[in-house]
């Protein structure tokens, strides 16, 4: 389902496919194969937001490399949001 700009909910067509069955696609993937984290993946970042809630990480080289990785990405994500943002302000589609 779709939100309006009135915030209804509106039902999709039977005939219009949903975002992931389209050719653009969905950052999500399809229901049959997700684009999700794996376990492993999931514990680290979950072990990361901890760490970085409280400023403290443990002196260890596995949680250092996984924390640059992590870093990296969620400055990445970031920088993206904002340029959405930006460009949703300005008008650029």
């Amino acid at each position: 389902m779709r939100v309006t700009s009135r915030g209804e909910c509106c039902k999709r067509l039977p005939t219009v496919p949903a975002p992931c069955r389209t050719s653009k696609g969905c950052p999500k993937g399809t229901p049959e194969n997700q684009n999700v984290l794996s376990g492993k993946n999931m514990r680290a970042y979950q072990h990361w937001k901890e760490c970085k809630a409280v400023g403290q990480f443990p002196d260890d080289p596995t949680v250092r490399r996984n924390a640059v990785i992590i870093q990296e990405l969620t400055d990445i994500a970031a920088e993206q949001r904002q340029f959405q943002v930006m460009s949703a302000m300005m008008g650029v589609r």
